[in-house]
Protein backbone atom coordinates (compact mmCIF):
# COMPACT_ATOMS: atom_id res chain seq x y z
CA UNK A 1 0.00 0.00 0.00
CA UNK A 2 2.90 2.70 0.97
CA UNK A 3 4.03 4.55 -1.96
CA UNK A 4 4.81 8.07 -2.39
CA UNK A 5 2.98 10.63 -4.68
CA UNK A 6 4.84 12.01 -6.57
CA UNK A 7 2.16 14.16 -8.68
CA UNK A 8 -1.19 14.71 -8.86
CA UNK A 9 -2.11 11.23 -11.11
CA UNK A 10 -0.25 9.70 -8.19
CA UNK A 11 -2.13 11.46 -4.92
CA UNK A 12 -5.60 11.19 -6.83
CA UNK A 13 -4.88 6.91 -7.36
CA UNK A 14 -3.71 6.48 -4.21
CA UNK A 15 -6.73 8.50 -2.42
CA UNK A 16 -8.59 6.21 -4.35
CA UNK A 17 -7.26 3.16 -3.52
CA UNK A 18 -7.56 4.00 0.22
CA UNK A 19 -11.17 5.42 -0.51
CA UNK A 20 -11.91 1.90 -1.33
CA UNK A 21 -10.32 0.33 1.35
CA UNK A 22 -11.49 2.24 3.86
CA UNK A 23 -15.08 1.28 2.81
CA UNK A 24 -14.22 -2.73 2.23
CA UNK A 25 -15.83 -3.27 6.11
CA UNK A 26 -17.25 -6.79 6.95
CA UNK A 27 -20.85 -5.53 7.17
CA UNK A 28 -22.42 -8.87 8.65
CA UNK A 29 -19.47 -8.68 11.71
CA UNK A 30 -20.61 -4.74 12.45
CA UNK A 31 -24.33 -5.25 11.77
CA UNK A 32 -23.82 -8.31 14.72
CA UNK A 33 -21.93 -6.19 17.11
CA UNK A 34 -24.38 -2.84 16.33
CA UNK A 35 -27.43 -5.74 16.66
CA UNK A 36 -29.06 -4.87 13.99
CA UNK A 37 -30.88 -6.96 11.57
CA UNK A 38 -31.95 -5.11 8.87
CA UNK A 39 -28.93 -3.13 8.24
CA UNK A 40 -29.18 -2.91 4.10
CA UNK A 41 -29.77 0.65 3.97
CA UNK A 42 -27.53 1.55 6.41
CA UNK A 43 -24.19 3.50 4.97
CA UNK A 44 -20.81 2.05 5.78
CA UNK A 45 -19.27 4.14 8.24
CA UNK A 46 -22.36 4.87 9.78
CA UNK A 47 -22.74 0.98 10.48
CA UNK A 48 -19.31 1.14 12.26
CA UNK A 49 -20.10 3.99 13.78
CA UNK A 50 -23.07 1.83 15.34
CA UNK A 51 -21.06 -1.63 16.23
CA UNK A 52 -17.97 0.77 17.66
CA UNK A 53 -20.62 2.62 20.03
CA UNK A 54 -21.58 -0.41 21.43
CA UNK A 55 -17.46 -0.88 22.33
CA UNK A 56 -15.61 2.36 22.57
CA UNK A 57 -16.80 6.10 23.76
CA UNK A 58 -17.75 8.66 21.61
CA UNK A 59 -14.74 10.24 21.36
CA UNK A 60 -12.60 7.22 20.21
CA UNK A 61 -15.73 6.21 17.90
CA UNK A 62 -15.49 9.60 16.56
CA UNK A 63 -11.70 9.80 16.00
CA UNK A 64 -11.58 6.33 14.24
CA UNK A 65 -14.65 7.07 12.53
CA UNK A 66 -13.48 11.08 11.07
CA UNK A 67 -10.38 9.91 9.24
CA UNK A 68 -11.88 7.48 7.27
CA UNK A 69 -14.68 9.76 6.20
CA UNK A 70 -12.40 12.54 5.42
CA UNK A 71 -10.29 9.82 3.29
CA UNK A 72 -13.75 9.22 1.59
CA UNK A 73 -14.97 12.99 0.97
CA UNK A 74 -11.10 13.02 -0.67
CA UNK A 75 -11.96 10.43 -3.40
CA UNK A 76 -15.29 11.81 -4.00
CA UNK A 77 -13.74 15.33 -4.40
CA UNK A 78 -13.31 16.73 -8.01
CA UNK A 79 -12.78 16.12 -10.61
CA UNK A 80 -14.95 12.65 -9.01
CA UNK A 81 -17.40 14.25 -8.15
CA UNK A 82 -17.61 17.93 -8.74
CA UNK A 83 -21.19 18.48 -6.71
CA UNK A 84 -18.64 17.88 -3.47
CA UNK A 85 -17.15 20.66 -3.30
CA UNK A 86 -17.95 21.57 0.43
CA UNK A 87 -17.01 18.07 1.43
CA UNK A 88 -13.85 18.12 -0.52
CA UNK A 89 -12.51 21.43 0.88
CA UNK A 90 -13.81 20.16 4.48
CA UNK A 91 -11.35 17.02 3.75
CA UNK A 92 -8.69 19.01 3.01
CA UNK A 93 -9.29 21.09 6.00
CA UNK A 94 -8.87 17.91 8.09
CA UNK A 95 -5.88 16.52 6.79
CA UNK A 96 -4.16 19.92 6.67
CA UNK A 97 -3.92 20.29 2.85
CA UNK A 98 -3.78 23.56 0.93
CA UNK A 99 -6.14 23.77 -1.65
CA UNK A 100 -4.77 23.34 -4.34
CA UNK A 101 -2.31 20.95 -3.38
CA UNK A 102 1.06 21.41 -4.58
CA UNK A 103 3.42 19.27 -2.54
CA UNK A 104 1.86 16.34 -3.54
CA UNK A 105 4.30 13.56 -1.44
CA UNK A 106 3.99 15.69 1.99
CA UNK A 107 -0.25 15.70 1.22
CA UNK A 108 -0.02 11.87 0.78
CA UNK A 109 2.14 11.50 3.67
CA UNK A 110 -0.32 13.70 5.74
CA UNK A 111 -3.34 11.71 4.57
CA UNK A 112 -1.57 8.15 5.00
CA UNK A 113 -0.38 9.01 8.19
CA UNK A 114 -3.91 9.95 9.89
CA UNK A 115 -4.99 6.85 8.14
CA UNK A 116 -2.61 4.30 10.11
CA UNK A 117 -3.43 6.43 13.02
CA UNK A 118 -6.88 5.85 12.58
CA UNK A 119 -6.48 1.69 12.19
CA UNK A 120 -4.09 1.92 14.90
CA UNK A 121 -6.93 3.41 17.30
CA UNK A 122 -9.53 0.85 16.07
CA UNK A 123 -7.14 -2.10 16.80
CA UNK A 124 -6.79 -1.57 19.77
CA UNK A 125 -9.89 -0.78 20.60
CA UNK A 126 -11.28 -3.92 19.10
CA UNK A 127 -8.25 -5.51 20.87
CA UNK A 128 -9.29 -4.22 24.19
CA UNK A 129 -13.13 -5.21 23.48
CA UNK A 130 -11.77 -8.74 22.53
CA UNK A 131 -9.66 -9.05 25.48
CA UNK A 132 -12.89 -8.08 27.91
CA UNK A 133 -14.98 -10.64 26.51
CA UNK A 134 -12.27 -13.52 27.49
CA UNK A 135 -12.15 -14.62 24.06
CA UNK A 136 -8.07 -14.39 24.37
Amino acid sequence: MYKSAENQTDFRARIQSLGIIAKDLNRPVLAKVANLSDFGNVGDFILLENALQTLALPDQTLVITTVLKQVNALRQGYPAHGDNADRFLGAHRHFGLPYPVLDYSAAWEKVLGQYFASMKALLTLLSAAWQQTGMQ
